[in-house]
């Protein structure tokens, strides 16, 4: 690969990174080009909305060359739109490990403290955000404002960071598509969805909201084609694949259920929802043997949810 298109691809980590400056380490000579391509490859995907084999090809590009700081921040990136707040925050402390300027990457460490279920450190750390990264931090903010409970604040962060740019923010669509649906504003929520997918047709969070937003309209059979969407863009995206697994199962398609499980938990081993699933799947079949098994792997993950209190007390009265 020549040169060039490398470097143009790599620069597209201003968008990777929530916008503005490039902070890059020159190429020792003939140790960096596979690592280079590779990362290339991860924010060329990544721009197309599969963060799935994103996350594979920046974990190569790390293993290439594990002093490249930038390769891992690209992976901390990765592991931040597929939900995974701890595998994040590890790579971003390789990434400060091998040189990287954490003065860039605030807006990513309070994304993966947010994923890691901590709003009110996300908060304390997204104010030390670059201004230059303010709208990715503004974003993060209202997510965990929402995760506190303080959803009207949430909105208006979202709809001050829309006014900004005149509504081109694919992200804050969806993340306010997301808040409307919490406050039960379908329509605010259909609509979001609808000018986040205008703005970026490929946007797998926007997708599966507009899924999961038809589903409580016009049912389980007329979500299936949104998700199916989504899962065309990635068809590893855990989290999608575990909200179309349930829509199959409460639409009575078992077998499509359990494949659409398994996939979910061959994109993250030992998902404790992929194995709630299961679980229900066999209740239903009346193993309940099976059921007890597949229930307890999830090893308490899934503590205090209904859906799980409810399974695991029928099978209790069923013993």
């Amino acid at each position: 690969m020549r040169k060039m298109p490398v470097i143009a691809a790599v620069s597209a980590l201003v968008l990777a990174l929530g916008g503005g400056a490039l902070w890059m380490t020159r190429a020792p000579a003939g140790g960096r080009e596979p690592a280079r391509q590779q990362l290339a490859t991860s924010l060329t995907l990544l721009e197309r909305g599969n963060a799935t084999a994103a996350r594979s090809w920046a974990l190569k590009a790390s293993r290439s060359d594990p002093k490249w700081p930038l390769a891992h921040a690209v992976l901390a990136r990765t592991y931040l739109a597929l939900g995974e707040g701890l595998a994040a925050q590890a790579a971003l402390g390789r990434a400060r490990d091998a040189g990287f300027d954490m003065g860039r990457a605030h807006q990513l460490r309070a994304e993966a403290l947010l994923l890691q279920g901590d709003a009110k450190a996300a908060l304390k750390e997204v104010r030390k955000a670059d201004p230059r990264f303010a709208r990715y931090a503004l974003r993060v903010a209202a997510r965990a404002l929402a995760a506190q409970g303080d959803l009207p604040a949430a909105q208006m962060l979202l709809t001050g960071v829309l006014r900004q740019v005149g509504g081109r923010d694919a992200a804050a669509w969806a993340e306010l598509g997301r808040v409307r649906q919490q406050v039960g504003d379908v329509g605010g929520a259909i609509d979001a969805a609808t000018r986040a997918l205008s703005i970026d047709h490929r946007r797998v969070d926007a997708l599966t909201l507009r899924a999961e937003l038809v589903r409580g309209q016009y049912g389980l059979v007329a979500a299936l084609p949104w998700f199916e969407e989504a899962l065309r863009v990635d068809p590893w995206r855990h989290d999608t694949l575990i909200a179309y697994a349930a829509t199959l199962g409460d639409a009575g398609r078992n077998r499509d259920m359990l494949r659409a499980s398994r996939r979910a938990l061959a994109a993250r081993p030992g998902s404790a929802d992929a194995l709630y699933l299961q679980a229900v799947m066999a209740a239903r079949a009346g193993e309940n043997d099976l059921a007890r098994a597949l229930l307890q792997r999830t090893g308490g993950a899934l503590d205090g949810r209904p859906g799980p209190l409810l399974l695991a007390g029928v099978l209790d009265y069923a013993t």
